[in-house]
C-alpha cells in the first residue's frame, strides 16, 4: 500500500474493500439469522418482520463489547462451543448407532406430522434434553474459573456428554425406516 502512488487508485481500492467487507457481513451475518427466525416459526416471521428483529438484536447485544478483552473473546467462544459440541454428539449418535446409517431422505423435508422425523410439534424432546445436559457440562469447564484448565475439553467433553445423555434418553428405542422404505424413497439416478 506505501508503494502505491496514485490517491485515486488508493481511494478506489479503499472503497472496494469496504464495500466487498460490509457485502460479507450483511449476507453471514443478516441474511442467514433471518432465515433461520423464518424456519423456525414460518407462520409467525416473515423476512420484513425476522429482518427487523435481527437488526434491532444485533445493536442490543452490542457486539462490539464481546471483543474488548481476550478473555471475552475465549469465554464467546467456548460458550458457543460449548453447544456445538452436544449437538455434534447427538447427531453422531443418532445417525450411526440409532439410526445405523439408514436416513429416509424424503422424510427429511416434510413437516407432515405423521413423519419420522417430525417427533413432538416439530421438536425432538430428547435432543433437546441432551443438548441441555452436554451444553450445561460444557459451560461448567468453560466459566468455572476453577476449572480453567478444562477450558479447551469443553467441546470434547460436549460431544461425550450430549451423545451419551442422548443415548441413553433413547435407549431401548428402535428405528421405524428399513432398509427397504430407504431404497424406495431414493430417487433413481438417470
Amino acid at each position: 500500500v506505501a508503494d502505491i502512488d496514485s490517491v485515486t487508485i488508493l481511494l478506489v481500492t479503499i472503497i472496494a474493500v469496504a464495500i466487498a467487507t460490509a457485502g460479507v457481513n450483511i449476507i453471514c451475518n443478516f441474511v442467514a439469522p433471518v432465515y433461520d427466525l423464518i424456519n423456525i416459526r414460518p407462520g409467525l416471521f416473515t423476512f420484513r418482520r425476522a429482518g427487523t428483529l435481527v437488526a434491532v438484536l444485533s445493536v442490543v447485544v452490542t457486539p462490539w463489547n464481546l471483543f474488548s478483552s481476550p478473555v471475552i473473546v475465549n469465554q464467546l467462544i467456548g460458550g458457543i462451543g460449548a453447544f456445538m459440541g452436544p449437538l455434534f454428539g447427538i447427531i453422531v449418535v443418532d445417525y450411526y448407532l440409532l439410526r445405523r446409517k439408514r436416513i429416509d431422505t424424503e422424510s427429511l423435508f416434510t413437516s407432515r406430522p405423521d413423519g419420522i422425523y417430525f417427533y413432538r410439534g416439530g421438536y425432538n424432546p430428547r435432543a433437546i434434553a441432551a443438548l441441555v445436559i452436554g451444553g450445561a457440562v460444557a459451560l461448567l469447564l468453560t466459566f468455572v474459573p476453577a476449572w480453567a484448565d478444562a477450558v479447551p475439553f469443553a467441546w470434547p467433553a460436549g460431544i461425550l456428554v450430549g451423545g451419551l445423555a442422548y443415548r441413553l434418553l433413547n435407549s431401548g428405542r428402535t428405528v421405524r425406516i428399513t432398509p427397504e422404505e430407504t431404497a424406495e424413497a431414493a430417487v433413481p439416478v438417470r
